[in-house]
């Protein structure tokens, strides 16, 4: 690849850019964009722009925008260039001339007609825009979430294959692990990677076969159970240990062939007839020794065969019943899903009135720029290729890092990216070498950890490393980070020692890394602290450090660690808000108001974190007589939140409960206090939203939250809020850091995934057709084939982890776990790495001992010269942590305002203020405001009256029958006394005097004539045709 020259790149044909990490791939998009308007004179509605998430699609068109501004100051003279290459571009365009300056002003003048999408928000526009052409149903509802449906087809193809089934059908399947959760996986595979091909095809034959070769073992061992016994009991050549043929374990299996032989298959009984296939016999041999010889371990070996066939069978059945029946519910319910997007599109191009669709599209943009390109994936390169490669007059870019492609799990292929790298001429692939991210040390540290290995992200000339060099006023360089006056290396590299010569335990290493990782960030905070850790010329704060890992979980290995030295720290997850603890609790809570008389329910929901009673409180309530009296007024609170859920809806409900159980106080006051907080407060607010958008009342609302929490995969909008990022040590996977950018990064784990794993799917690429192998006469080489991707996914992983730092990376390494599973580390660390090494890291680790390893570490930290740090992690206790503006002893005090300065011509009030007094309230009578609520009459006065004249008076009986009135239906008798009696109680009022009272003054209100209407009373007016409350605004002078 050449180093792109981007004021004179040419601007035809399909052009390839590589971006590595830090190199300004949106700088250089928003460039080109300009080279775009003042060069071909494009508007922004002709220049298609595609990102893939709706917050890319933003910065893209902020930057774009800010750009253009830019220019046309530049152009007109108004302001000098500050950008060397917008500089270049607009003198090479002569853009100060008058032509060039108006392109740019028409350009931001049309800018909201800029077609910058996400990938499925274009296809969605070209649907719709073009109809027709497309044949896209009208009015087709946009759904994020299909489970629904998927959960539906996965049911009844459940029901349809294994209800009238014979027992041996659902015993084998169960066995080999075909359950409902199996084909949920399958279909999200199959929806992640529509073109997924399966081999071997499926046997028609291969459930018959397998109830043939069924009853023919039973009659071989009904016939001839006592010398198949006596063969093996006496077998000579076997192996009798307490996993094989001891005679002991022998007569356990006899027993377990027996019964799936002679009674209803099992699980537990089919297992045992792998124990005398033909093949397990031949694998239990001593040295010399001879296996037995029977028709009837020929026919359990067949037997195990036909179980393989059977399941191949079904994965494919299953398969084409999913595709086909997702397609035919969705058009029956007339909604898509957003992948539904795509591959309508792409099928609408290859139909007939596909020429005449791509030739509308292409006239509506003569240049398209396709952000992340490295995240498409097969479908998403097919319609861009479609619509623009190697077509006469358009532009095509294609913009990514393919060392950064990381989210397969979401769809994304890298053999797309290499597909359109083998699609675009070699003179028009450029790559960008200048880092404007990290600190020069950074830079240099990331190019001999990946530039001295030949092949080193695996894919062979696929994926070739281009080293970088950092920009004199790169982020890193401008403020560099100084530890204890000395320059930092840019990366350090950890390593675990082992006890024994051999091998770190994984869970001993993820203590020691963990340990050592929370020991250097107090460190470096408390050197922070005294201004000997300074970014540029500041302090090192919490805000500046980020860690890294591949688990959700393992982020807990921090948490408590850091915040017992006093270090603010935020996790952020990926992880559904569903499945937390807090929506468990919620669970709890909502049970009971659902029913709250259910005593049991009641005490479960206040046993909950977010209730907080301990069982002693509990127990007080339950057992001891002053607990009698607080325990039934928990259950009628419970009761006034069930009718106030009912009338006034989910939130005015919770946040009652809130308050009233001072939730935030006491969580706030918990270890992790804020995280609960964030997720209840996050639960809260998507129930309340699930509440108004399906209609859900209390029962629907909990029936609601089960399903969500039962659910396998999370919406974004359901994944885990940060409780607080404010200078806080930052704790998020890999996955979710890319595109962020810190000064210190840690990379603690990144040994964690190996390529070798225990999943029988071999899922891989052949001929640029991703496959899945169940179990083909190739299936060892497909088993090697897809770990050789996993591989590369893995170093592509480390890439990016290690290129989010501007300034240093920890990164720990060592000579973990007893088995090999083939480690980004152990390739990295391979030396000469040709694709005879990528076989040999798959057998086995790279380094087969310590001492290799370490060798091999310590060599390239010699060759990096300073740029890569060795040390074994060895750091006392620290202290806890004290930011360095804190002070010696806190102490608060109260701004003081002039008299002069706070206005007090003007208040907001309600009526029943305004009316206390004769007169209006003047606008300095503080003291009548803070009393508001104080009874208007003395309590000697209140014992005199009679009738609704005795009920209590103040705001909160105000309130008591404002509510009262809100509540009623005036035209409705029927129910009047519970209504009442309810908001008694809510309010603390209720007495039978009282209720009679109330009653009394409410027949006499709403028959009461409303002059000067002839005939106008309350009584006849519906809610409908009624306000409850009216804001007013009246000026006090």
């Amino acid at each position: 690849m050449k180093p792109l020259d981007l004021p004179t790149m040419p601007l035809d044909g399909t052009l390839l850019i590589e971006a590595s990490a830090g190199t300004g791939k949106t700088h250089t998009i928003a460039h080109l964009y300009v080279r775009l308007v003042l060069e071909r004179g494009y508007a922004p509605g002709s220049i298609l722009v595609v990102t893939f998430t709706e917050a890319a699609t933003k910065e893209l068109r902020d930057r774009i925008r800010k750009n253009l501004m830019i220019a046309l100051r530049v152009a007109q003279g108004v302001e000098p260039a500050c950008d060397p290459l917008l500089e270049a571009i607009l003198a090479r365009q002569k853009a100060g001339s008058t032509q060039g300056a108006l392109c740019l002003k028409r350009a931001l003048i049309n800018f909201d007609e800029a077609a910058i999408f996400t990938i499925h928000g274009f296809c969605k526009r070209m649907l719709s825009q073009y109809c027709f052409e497309s044949g896209m149903l009208f009015h087709t509802e946009l759904v994020a979430d299909q489970q629904e449906i998927l959960q539906e087809i996965i049911d009844d193809f459940w029901f349809q294959t294994f209800s009238a089934a014979h027992p041996l059908l659902s015993a084998v399947a169960q066995k080999e692990k075909f359950t409902l959760a199996r084909c949920y996986e399958l279909a999200e595979l199959v929806l992640r990677k529509p073109l997924l091909e399966i081999v071997p095809p499926p046997n028609p034959e291969a459930v018959p076969r397998l109830h043939d070769l069924y009853e023919r073992l039973q009659k071989v061992w009904e016939r001839d159970s006592a010398q198949i016994k006596n063969l093996l009991l006496h077998a000579t050549g076997l192996t009798r240990t307490q996993n094989t043929y001891r005679h002991d374990r022998l007569k356990i299996l006899f027993k377990q062939l027996e019964a799936a032989v002679e009674n209803v298959p099992t699980v537990e009984t089919l297992s045992s007839i792998e124990s005398f296939a033909s093949r397990t016999l031949s694998q239990n041999l001593t040295a010399r020794g001879t296996a037995p010889h029977h028709e009837f371990f020929d026919l359990c070996d067949s037997f195990l065969t036909a179980q393989q066939q059977v399941m191949i069978a079904l994965t494919h059945r299953f398969v084409r019943w999913c595709v086909s029946e997702l397609s035919r519910r969705k058009r029956r319910r007339n909604v898509q899903s957003f992948n539904d997007l795509l591959s309508e599109l792409l099928a609408a191009l290859k139909t007939p009135a596909g020429m005449s669709l791509a030739s509308s599209i292409r006239k509506s943009f003569s240049a398209a720029l396709i952000d992340e390109f490295q995240d498409t994936d097969p479908v998403q390169y097919a319609i861009f290729e479609h619509l623009f490669h190697g077509v006469p007059g358009q532009s095509l870019f294609l913009i990514g890092d393919p060392k950064q492609s990381i989210y397969g799990f979401r769809g994304a292929d890298i053999f797309s990216y290499l597909a359109a790298s083998q699609n675009t001429a070699a003179e028009k692939k450029y790559t960008l070498v200048t880092n404007w991210r990290s600190e020069h040390a950074c830079v240099e540290a990331v190019n001999h950890l990946f530039g001295l290995v030949r092949n080193p992200f695996v894919l062979r000339e696929g994926i070739r490393y281009y080293a970088t060099t950092a920009a004199p006023e790169s982020k890193g360089n401008t403020e560099p980070l100084t530890v204890e006056g000395k320059p930092a290396a840019g990366m350090w590299l950890w390593f675990l020692p082992t006890k024994n010569n051999s091998y770190v335990n994984k869970e001993d290493a993820l203590r020691t890394a963990a340990e050592a990782v929370v020991r250097e960030i107090a460190r470096l905070l408390n050197l922070a602290s005294r201004r000997k850790a300074l970014i540029g010329q500041r302090p090192v704060q919490p805000s500046d450090i980020a860690i890294l890992v591949l688990r959700n979980r393992d982020a807990q290995l921090f948490v408590e660690p850091l915040r017992a030295l006093n270090i603010p720290v935020v996790v952020a997850q990926a992880e559904s808000i569903f499945q937390t603890d807090e929506a468990q609790e919620l669970e709890c809570i909502l049970r009971a108001l659902v029913m709250p008389r259910r005593t049991d329910l009641l005490h479960a929901a206040l046993a909950t974190p977010i209730l907080g009673f301990t069982a002693h409180d509990l127990r007080h309530l339950v057992e001891d007589a002053d607990g009698a009296a607080a325990h039934e007024e928990h259950s009628e609170r419970f009761a006034r939140y069930a009718d106030l859920w009912a009338t006034k809806g989910f939130m005015r409900m919770f946040r009652t409960v809130l308050a009233q159980y001072r939730v935030r106080e006491n969580l706030l006051g918990l270890p992790g206090g804020e995280r609960k907080l964030t997720n209840i407060l996050h639960l809260a607010e998507l129930l309340h939203e699930a509440s108004l958008n399906q209609n859900l009342g209390p029962s629907g609302l909990l029936s609601y939250l089960v399903q969500q929490r039962s659910a396998p995969s999370a919406q974004e909008e359901h994944e885990l809020r940060l409780e607080r990022d404010d200078e806080a040590v930052q704790i998020l996977t890999v996955f979710k850091s890319k595109g962020l950018e810190y000064p210190i990064v840690f990379c603690p784990f990144m040994w964690q995934k190996g390529a070798l794993t225990e999943d029988k799917d071999a899922i891989y690429h052949h001929n640029s057709h991703i496959v899945l192998d169940l179990g083909s006469e190739h299936y060892h080489d497909a088993q090697t084939a897809a770990a050789e991707e996993r591989l590369a996914e893995l170093v592509r992983l480390l890439y990016v982890g290690v290129t989010r730092a501007k300034n240093r990376c920890y990164l720990v390494c060592g000579r973990i776990g007893k088995e090999p599973t083939a480690t980004a580390l152990d390739y990295i660390f391979s030396t000469g790495a040709d694709q005879k090494a990528v076989a040999a890291t798959l057998a086995s680790p790279c380094c087969t001992s310590e001492n290799e390893l370490l060798d091999a570490v310590k060599s390239r930290v010699d060759a990096a010269c300073g740029a890569l740090h060795f040390a074994v992690p060895s750091l006392p206790q620290p202290e806890p942590y004290r930011a360095p503006d804190e002070p010696g002893r806190l102490s608060s005090t109260n701004k003081t305002f002039s008299e002069d300065w706070i206005c007090r011509d003007w208040g907001i009030a309600s009526y029943s203020l305004l009316t206390a007094a004769e007169h209006l309230v003047p606008a300095d009578a503080e003291d009548t405001i803070v009393k508001h609520d104080e009874p208007l009459i003395a309590a000697g006065d209140a014992a005199e009256a009679e009738g609704f004249f005795a009920f209590p008076r103040g705001a909160l009986a105000g309130s008591c029958v404002h509510a009262l009135f809100e509540r009623l239906d005036f035209t409705q008798r029927e129910g009047t006394e519970e209504v009442i009696a309810s908001c008694l109680q809510r309010y603390g009022l209720y007495q039978p005097t009282y209720a009679t009272a109330v009653r009394a003054m409410l027949e006499q209100v709403l028959a009461a004539p409303l002059e000067p209407v002839q005939g106008l009373v309350l009584k006849n007016i519906g809610r409908r045709n009624r306000l409850s409350e009216l804001a007013f605004f009246y000026p006090l002078q």
